[in-house]
């Protein structure tokens, strides 16, 4: 696994890189302090690909839950985003818990 370490005004943070990195994300996860329930932002065309791969990952070290959100260009919407509020509000979401983004669509 490579570290590349970026350094800008707002902070600095590392983006690990490597072949296979999913089944090292809970060690990952652990050493930068993570507590709470993680919980995955992804879209239709992603989860249908690694969601449930992505959620066996982490099952054994973190309460998992997910937000899926429509793919495309169309749904890059303040109401989406209000979507997402809406859902992080029902699972009961605190400032605790750790949000992971996985894809780069929406």
């Amino acid at each position: 696994m490579k570290t590349i370490q970026i350094n800008v005004s707002s902070g600095n943070y590392e983006i690990k890189l490597g072949y296979g990195i999913l089944k090292n994300l809970p060690d990952l996860l652990e050493q930068i302090n993570i507590s709470g329930k993680v919980i995955i932002i992804t879209d239709t065309n992603v989860s249908s690909l690694y969601l449930d791969m992505l959620k066996e990952i982490l099952k054994d070290k973190f309460d998992v839950d997910e937000v899926i959100i429509p793919a495309g260009e169309e749904y890059k919407t303040l109401d989406t985003v209000y979507g997402i509020y809406e859902k992080l509000s029902e699972i009961n979401v605190t400032r605790k818990d750790t949000i992971l983004a996985f894809g780069g669509g929406v």
